[in-house]
């Protein structure tokens, strides 16, 4: 299964002006093929619901609602689930890269494997999972 790391640092803040130290929520969305580590600067989503909306809009081919209180974003299409979510923290000086906590929307994320698979997508990091 292939894994991808998506930081929409780069949309909250101009690609030159990304803190080395930043941090927020993120969600580990899966298909039958690929997994996804989404994270979404504090600045650009208050919610988990929101970043998941956002990975289903760019995403062609995956659909999506929110339930009727908007507190969840529910993925339609067949075969993607949303694993889990929390928050993270990465200091590019240190080169550390943290996650932890647990979605109120989709519960905690697998952390199964997932040390390994961040360590490979950041490369030189170190990667802790709390």
């Amino acid at each position: 299964m292939e894994v991808y790391l998506i930081d929409y640092s780069g949309d909250c803040f101009r690609k030159s002006d990304i803190p080395p130290r930043r941090g927020g929520k993120f969600v580990q969305i899966r298909s039958e093929r690929a997994e996804y580590i989404v994270l979404c600067p504090k600045e650009l989503a208050r919610y988990h619901a929101n970043i998941v909306e956002r990975f289903s809009l760019e995403k062609s081919g995956i659909k999506g609602r929110y339930n009727p209180r908007r507190d969840h974003f529910i993925l339609e299409t067949p075969g993607w689930e949303v694993m889990g979510g929390g928050v993270w923290e990465m200091d590019d000086t240190k080169k550390l890269f943290h996650i932890s906590g647990t979605s109120l929307a989709y519960g905690r994320f697998d952390a199964s494997g997932l040390k390994a698979k961040l360590k490979t997508l950041k490369p030189g990091y170190s990667v802790e999972i709390a």
